[in-house]
């Protein structure tokens, strides 16, 4: 059902302002972690996972520690991800899980380097948090850097940058930072928009189509926990935007969402597919919707570089949340078939499940159903 304008802007002003002023209380009351503005830092280390590591925590890759670099156990000439959590993340927290998961049953391997900076994202530091975003996009600037000159069967627009939430902003942080270039592909998955957003922030703190030469971005918590507006090469907006089916209005379910769309692109044969649209707010009032003829787009993983604008995607409310071709609620969603048999979510991994920060509402997220 479309939502009335008036609703749809009064209710994001609501939302926002109530998260921001949350975070503000409970932060005011902690001790949030303020970290020495240097690099390498001890609070951030990246690790390295692919087939042929067994180790839970990966192999740790150290700018300081050539040899680290040199001997790390790559599979090479195949495909590089660069992967951050957000917010109250860590090494075991999304997407770097489902990435791991869902990448590791394709038949062809890839290396995945997970960017873990727990410790300067703990709750309820949000605004500490998104300070050090700029720290952390140094640091694995540098890194990355140091990185390439031990591994040159690689080079920096080999690499695909993937990030959650807040990590989605380090890595615009990283292409700021580079001295070698920019990225080619950024994907951002619902990338935090409190104190990001585009009216009172400049480009250069927070994401935007210069970041790389390919940005796509997929909006699954619009207007609370991830950004309300476009700001890739094009950006795809799930079901109502702001809500998802299944989750209600339990905004870290939301947010996550988009972690579990992308993660099952990957994998499914029957493939997330959009429709254009003008704009989000076309979209949420209802004048947006695909008619006979009118061209459907692959999203995900597999997405086509030279895709633009804004499109709108449905999914199941449970998984698999692929539906193919179809995007009317009311029809019945294709059975989805999968390039592995079986295949479900990968469950969290010893982690703590994301907060929902509204003092109104401090609880911890459901399980998925799945």
């Amino acid at each position: 059902m479309a939502l009335p304008l008036f609703k749809i802007i009064i209710g994001c002003t609501i939302i926002l302002s109530d998260y921001v002023f949350s975070i503000g209380v409970l932060e005011r009351s902690s001790n949030c972690p303020k970290p020495p503005e240097e690099c390498p830092n001890v609070n951030i280390t990246f690790h390295l996972y692919n087939r042929r590591i067994k180790n839970y925590n990966g192999y740790q890759l150290k700018e300081n520690d050539t040899t680290t670099l040199q001997n790390a156990p790559f599979i090479k000439n195949k495909q590089v991800i660069v992967s951050s959590h957000g917010y109250t993340g860590h090494l075991h927290y999304a997407p770097n899980p489902e990435l791991i998961d869902a990448y590791n049953r394709m038949p062809d391997p890839v290396n995945i380097i997970v960017i873990n900076w727990g410790r300067l994202c703990p709750q309820p530091c949000y605004t500490q948090s998104a300070r050090n975003v700029a720290l952390v996009g140094n640091c694995s600037a540098l890194f990355i850097e140091a990185l390439l000159q031990h591994q040159t069967w690689f080079t920096l627009k080999d690499i695909h940058f993937i990030g959650f939430s807040l990590g989605a902003q380090v890595m615009s942080q990283i292409s700021h930072k580079l001295t070698i270039g920019k990225p080619y592909w950024i994907t951002a998955l619902d990338p935090a928009w409190p104190l990001f957003d585009t009216m009172t922030t400049y480009a250069e703190e927070r994401l935007d189509i210069t970041d790389a030469d390919f940005l796509d971005v997929y909006h699954t918590n619009a207007g609370y926990k991830g950004q309300l507006t476009s700001i890739g090469h094009v950006d795809f907006y799930a079901n109502h935007a702001l809500l998802q089916p299944g989750c209600g209005t339990n905004s870290s379910c939301n947010h996550v969402r988009a972690v579990y769309y992308y993660a099952e692109s990957i994998y499914t044969k029957v493939g997330f597919y959009a429709y254009s649209c003008l704009s989000i707010l076309t979209h949420l009032t209802g004048f947006c919707k695909p008619g006979p003829g009118d061209e459907l787009v692959l999203l995900g993983a597999h997405v086509n570089h030279s895709t633009r604008g804004t499109y709108y995607f449905t999914t199941n409310d449970q998984y698999p949340f692929a539906r193919g071709k179809v995007f009317d609620t009311q029809e019945e969603p294709i059975q989805a078939e999968h390039h592995m048999q079986s295949v479900e979510p990968v469950q969290p991994m010893q982690r703590p499940l994301p907060i929902d920060l509204r003092l109104s509402e401090i609880k911890a997220s459901p399980k998925p159903s799945s």
